[in-house]
């Protein structure tokens, strides 16, 4: 057989450098051959060889420790909760002891304004608090009741001045005249309700004489209260049979003044009349007044 033939049947490769069969590749550095049991799969992690993930593979764990955690703080958090409550229960409680029944906030105190001492006894000892009782327990209105029942009260508003005062706002009436019934005096307010008893007339008050109390004296009131300084310093007296028929004396002559209506221009017009001769000036009808 000659030897110059190419590839024949029974030839035999020549072999390559280095002594190794030609044809054959040699293991790249660092390459690593299967072995025996080892699946050439993809594993589970995605990777050949069925390697797993360390940090995939502890998921499970840590869903469990976050699901502890969760569960922990929620149960915190309900104690709170719990905890908050009864101690705004045990608060609340300790407040209404401290204020309905404790002698802490006792009424200790009772201070009157707006009056003068005199009166502002009057109104202590007509308000009849209640010392010693708890101060948001103490009735307010039928103080208020007791004390608007004395004559030269007007008004009254009575609060809680804590931790222990009970305080009264007095507004005292004011005298705008003064009655003359007899030998008595009585101080008389705007509304005409008499108050005071004095025992000399203050200055500046005009006196009304032979008028019965109620709305004769209120329209006695309303007059003398409307008379300018000018024309009230010659009054000597004012009378009301009735709340029509009121009448001013002055010296020597009568002024019929009829109804407290236009009593700013029946003033006017009396002042402008005291000017002419005559004894009886009528002003009842003040657009046309008599004199005579």
């Amino acid at each position: 057989m000659s030897a110059g033939r190419g590839s024949g049947h029974g030839s035999v490769r020549a072999p390559s450098r280095g002594g190794r069969p030609a044809g054959r590749s040699e293991p790249r550095p660092g390459a690593r051959r299967a072995g025996a049991g080892e699946s050439a799969r993809p594993g589970p992690s995605g990777r050949r060889g069925g390697s797993t993930d360390p940090a995939r593979g502890s998921l499970p764990g840590t869903s469990a420790q976050r699901f502890a955690q969760r569960s922990a703080r929620a149960r915190a958090a309900r104690r709170w909760r719990v905890s908050a409550v009864l101690a705004g229960v045990f608060l609340l409680a300790g407040v209404a002891w401290a204020l309905l029944f404790s002698s802490l906030l006792a009424v200790s105190d009772v201070d009157v304004e707006g009056v003068p001492p005199a009166l502002a006894r009057e109104v202590e000892a007509a308000a009849r608090a209640p010392l010693g009782a708890p101060l948001a327990r103490v009735g307010l209105a039928p103080i208020e009741a007791r004390v608007a029942a004395l004559p030269p009260v007007a008004s009254v508003r009575a609060t809680r001045a804590w931790p222990r005062t009970l305080r009264l706002v007095v507004v005292p009436r004011r005298a705008r005249a003064v009655l003359v019934e007899g030998s008595g005096l009585t101080l008389v307010d705007a509304s005409g309700v008499p108050f005071a008893q004095v025992a000399t007339s203050p200055t500046g008050l005009v006196p009304i004489r032979g008028t019965p109390r109620g709305e004769p004296l209120a329209a006695a009131v309303a007059v003398a209260q409307a008379l300018p300084p000018a024309l009230a310093r010659e009054v000597t007296a004012v009378t009301a049979p009735s709340a029509v028929a009121v009448r001013l004396s002055l010296d020597g002559r009568t002024v019929v003044w009829g109804t407290p209506a236009q009593s700013v221009r029946k003033a006017r017009v009396t002042l402008l009349l005291l000017g002419r001769p005559g004894r009886l000036i009528d002003v009842t009808a003040p657009d046309a007044p008599t004199v005579r």
